[in-house]
């Protein structure tokens, strides 16, 4: 049975129980985390709480991890690359892109999607558009996902992202 903890824990005190699965010492994981003594202090107590467990006991080295601690170090782990992954910029090598874009467009406005076409296409060789024109299921096609983009002057559509050009 899951249990939420009285208060939530955050990335500082998952760091601080990574930190201190390595070198057993609180002193040590204070100086590699830039922490102040007392908030690690009150952050040990507060993973304490919420695990329910001593997580690490005193012993002449320093600390031991107790075996819940043992067993929540590789999901700790985990969360913390989760997180950190999320601040890693996705770059996209556009001379190595396979993908066919579908754009539903006014008549008027295919001569301009033309232009930025035969551009983008110097650049990613492996890329296709497929341009239509707008017609009167436009909403339904974007929802069903058989068009990627829209250049139309409609109104707002709940779940798309909609940019002014």
């Amino acid at each position: 049975m899951r249990k939420e903890p009285r208060e939530p824990l955050d990335r500082d005190h998952l760091l601080l129980f990574r930190t201190l699965c390595a070198p057993h010492n609180l002193q040590r994981a204070v100086s590699q985390l830039g922490m102040p003594q007392a908030t690690a202090s009150r952050s040990l107590t507060k993973l304490r709480e919420a695990f329910e467990d001593e997580l690490f006991t005193r012993c002449s080295g320093g600390l031991t991890p107790t075996p819940k601690a043992l067993a929540l170090e590789p999901k700790v782990a985990a969360v913390i690359a989760s997180f950190e992954d999320l601040f890693v910029e996705e770059t996209v090598d556009p001379a190595s892109l396979v993908r066919e874009f579908r754009i539903a467009c006014a008549d008027h406005a295919m001569f301009y999607i033309g232009l930025a076409v035969t551009l983008a296409s110097r650049t990613a060789p492996g890329v296709t558009f497929r341009l239509s024109p707008n017609g009167d299921d436009w909403v339904v096609e974007l929802q069903r996902g058989d068009l990627d983009f829209l250049n139309n002057l409609a109104t707002e559509v709940g779940g798309f992202l909609r940019l002014f050009l």
